[in-house]
């Protein structure tokens, strides 16, 4: 579900929001327009990349593989500053574009949903910030010949582009520009055929691969108790049985002082003795004494 969005600013920063809220017809060719800036060498240093919007700015203005929309977030996404504010630029809401699949959706918090598009047929990486290139990425087998457009070093007249074919020596992969915005929540929705409206995060099977966690833990709303409602239990126990404790003591020296003043009330008259004393067996009875033991008999 997506609405549209007035712009937001926070620390300075002015969030202006691009809508997509329409499919954008997909362009045949867009997949075999590989744009390589500084040239294609297997490192990630110079990479191949397809559905670049660069490539109809500086290479050919007919092919326009991206929405307008996309072409702005992609080449600017903030703006120069004016009167002391910066203009960023974010899609949404959005609908993936016409030869895009949704790679995933992370949710944000209640209210926004952050949703990664990428080429069909190309495997989700990572989320990246505009102008960054790597989370989209095909693979290509080793000896399969890639064609791209490059600038010429050192640029010449003719624009300084050149075309040039290269041969893979070993397998590797070419990248695709990703399509990615936020959709939002709210009484004015309305649906969004390629988003998903889950409340966790979704991964698509086509890609094969897990977005990254959302940037704001859901332990708090999953049903179990926070760290810090744990924590105030403990302590509540330990003081209840601190406190237990010291009852229990106080307890004991009362009826301890009371047995004490029953017995002296009673007029000084002891009660049978809990302790006996032990005599010593080889000790002589005294003749006449009470509880003398007689001797006995000899043989």
């Amino acid at each position: 579900m997506a609405t549209t969005r007035s712009p937001e600013t926070n620390f300075n920063t002015v969030t202006s929001w691009l809508p997509l809220t329409t499919t954008f017809p997909y362009q045949s060719g867009c997949s075999s327009a590989i744009w390589a800036r500084l040239g294609f060498v297997q490192s990630e240093t110079f990479d191949a990349v397809a559905f670049d919007p660069g490539y109809g700015i500086t290479v050919d203005p007919a092919v326009t593989c991206m929405p307008s929309q996309v072409t702005l977030w992609w080449e600017t996404e903030t703006a120069p500053v004016l009167n002391g504010l910066t203009t960023r630029y974010s899609v949404g809401p959005i609908v993936c574009p016409g030869g895009f699949t949704t790679a995933g959706t992370s949710v944000v918090n209640e209210q926004s949903t952050q949703v990664a598009c990428c080429p069909s047929g190309y495997q989700f990486r990572q989320m990246k910030e505009a102008g960054l290139v790597g989370e989209c990425a095909s693979s290509v087998s080793k000896d399969n010949v890639i064609t791209y457009v490059q600038m010429k070093v050192p640029p010449s007249i003719s624009k300084g582009l050149t075309t040039t074919s290269t041969t893979m020596g070993n397998d590797y992969y070419v990248l695709g520009v990703p399509v990615n915005g936020f959709n939002f929540g709210g009484p004015t929705s309305f649906s969004s055929p390629t988003s998903s409206s889950s409340g966790s995060l979704v991964t698509a099977t086509s890609t094969g691969t897990s977005l990254p966690s959302p940037t704001k833990s859901s332990a708090a709303g999953n049903g179990g108790l926070s760290t810090g409602a744990k924590a105030g239990i403990g302590v509540a126990a330990a003081v209840a049985g601190i406190a237990f404790i010291i009852f229990a003591f106080l307890l004991f020296k009362h009826l301890r002082k009371r047995q004490g003043a029953e017995g002296n009330n009673n007029g000084g008259e002891k009660g049978p003795d809990t302790v006996h004393e032990l005599h010593d067996i080889n000790r002589p009875y005294e003749m006449g004494s009470p509880g003398a033991r007689p001797p006995e008999l000899a043989g």
